[in-house]
């Protein structure tokens, strides 16, 4: 008997739940939670497949990613999961797929998500999708479903739709918006229940290069909520990886209140080309029924290897043909460095992606350039040709020359469609390597983006901190 009241109890708390709150999917990774689920104008990764799909264009590889959940733990058996796979399509956009699970022992949702994305032609750069889900929702049985006219059936099973947009307003500002369930299908198995549409805005702005906040409204049925949070990824250990921190929170009508803190490490698997990130969401709701420690949330992450920690100055490191290159450490001589890859064979594209390196050194604010043409005419009085001196002692020779502190050489070449931007900076007096650095990107992609990626991380070099250093700036040589 006692069981029997329990079991009616449970369902009451169910269904009193799931009238508006069936297949409320908003906790859709560890990253998302720990920034306050803010994340419809973030959307960069896979796991926007249930905070904004537009945001599947952003992929620069194929995705995978597995979420565990653990809901109001101490309080009731309850948690989620959710496995998603994205794909872009070369100039076409990019596709997603996923699975979503609620599990209590008496009731569960199962969601299947598919999802296209794709750039349209606006004045900025703006993403739109179209997405889809079979929704399933079942009860158990037991003995007082049986009993119950009610449950004239213990499962239903619907479809529902999704739009929506992701747009970029130079490199800092970022908005998106996301209208789902469209169809406010009938999920009710024993009576109707239309899931209320729901709708998500929001902005991000990036403060720097390794922090960013946001912020995003949210309207479901009877809710109506504000999400703000953050993310820092200022912690780098060597070639190893990345640390990422971050802090958020909400607040809303019916008492909805909670604070959210998350971790996550970014990794690369040494030699088969593959990188990870694992993330931990934390939230705990401050107006939720007491004796619960919260929500945790644990993801894996699978892409390709992060580019962007490869360390040259590490050792060796696969570079995107496939090969092992030699990289310099801060202790060996720069002819001891080399790399074996396809020539370009076009000076234009020296010339421009030179110039470009050039004139983003100088953005930095923390180098006094030597002007071009008295490198030129330095090389001229040795005989030299400006982008055939990539030799250390020749570099070095010069940098004595031009009596500058620093001076920068490097390569450029075209592998598989790529660039691949090689960049050292050589102390003249010592004749020692500072810094080593390398930078990819697409024939036809962001080539200035990827510069500015190589110089901030050059120019944030410890040495180079502090002070104004003279540099002078060699054009990159073609491999």
């Amino acid at each position: 008997m006692i069981k029997y009241i329990f079991t009616i109890i449970c369902f009451a708390l169910i269904l009193s739940q799931t009238s508006f709150g069936a297949f409320n999917m908003i906790n859709s990774s560890a990253r998302a939670l720990g920034m306050g689920n803010a994340y419809v104008a973030v959307a960069d990764d896979i796991n926007c497949l249930l905070d904004n799909p537009a945001g599947l264009s952003n992929l620069k590889s194929w995705e995978a990613t597995f979420t565990a959940t653990k809901l109001n733990l101490g309080l009731d058996n309850m948690g989620e999961g959710f496995t998603a796979v994205g794909l872009p399509i070369k100039g076409l956009g990019a596709i997603g797929i996923g699975y979503y699970n609620y599990s209590h022992p008496l009731y569960s949702e199962n969601v299947f998500y598919l999802a296209y994305s794709m750039p349209v032609p606006l004045f900025t750069k703006t993403f739109v999708s179209l997405s889809g889900k079979y929704l399933m929702k079942s009860y158990a049985a037991n003995e007082w479903t049986v009993a119950n006219p009610d449950f004239t059936a213990l499962t239903k099973n619907n479809f529902s739709a999704g739009a929506s947009m992701l747009s970029y307003f130079g490199k800092e500002l970022s908005a998106g918006l996301f209208v789902d369930d469209i169809l406010t299908p009938d999920v009710g198995a024993f009576s109707a229940e239309l899931l209320p549409i729901t709708v998500r805005m929001g902005v991000k702005y990036s403060v720097d290069k390794n922090n960013f906040v946001g912020v995003e409204g949210y309207y479901r049925g009877r809710d109506l909520r504000l999400f703000f949070g953050g993310e820092n990824d200022a912690f780098k250990t060597g070639s190893v990886g990345t640390f990422l921190i971050r802090l958020g929170g909400g607040v809303g009508t019916n008492n909805y209140l909670n604070i959210t803190t998350g971790l996550g490490y970014k990794f690369n698997i040494p030699y088969i080309g593959v990188g990870g990130q694992v993330d931990y969401g934390f939230q705990f709701p401050v107006n939720f029924a007491s004796g619960t420690s919260g929500n945790h949330m644990i993801s894996l992450t699978i892409r390709e290897k992060y580019k962007e920690l490869l360390n040259i100055g590490a050792g060796k490191e696969e570079n995107p043909a496939g090969a092992f290159a030699e990289v310099p450490s801060a202790n060996t001589d720069v002819k001891d460095a080399k790399v074996s890859v396809k020539s370009i064979n076009k000076a234009k594209y020296n010339t421009e992606i030179s110039d470009t390196v050039r004139s983003t050194f100088n953005k930095t604010s923390k180098f006094t350039l030597i002007e071009k043409s008295k490198i030129e005419e330095a090389l001229k009085n040795q005989k030299s040709q400006l982008i055939g001196c990539s030799d250390g002692t020749c570099a070095v020779e010069i940098g004595k020359i031009l009596g500058c502190k620093y001076i920068s050489i490097g390569s450029v070449s075209l592998v598989e469609k790529e660039y691949l931007i090689n960049l050292r900076v050589l102390e003249v007096e010592s004749s020692k390597i500072i810094s080593a650095d390398m930078e990819q990107c697409k024939k036809d992609g962001d080539l200035a983006a990827a510069i500015q990626k190589l110089v901030d991380r050059t120019s944030n070099t410890a040495i180079f901190r502090k002070g104004v250093n003279s540099i002078a700036i060699m054009d990159l040589e073609e491999k």
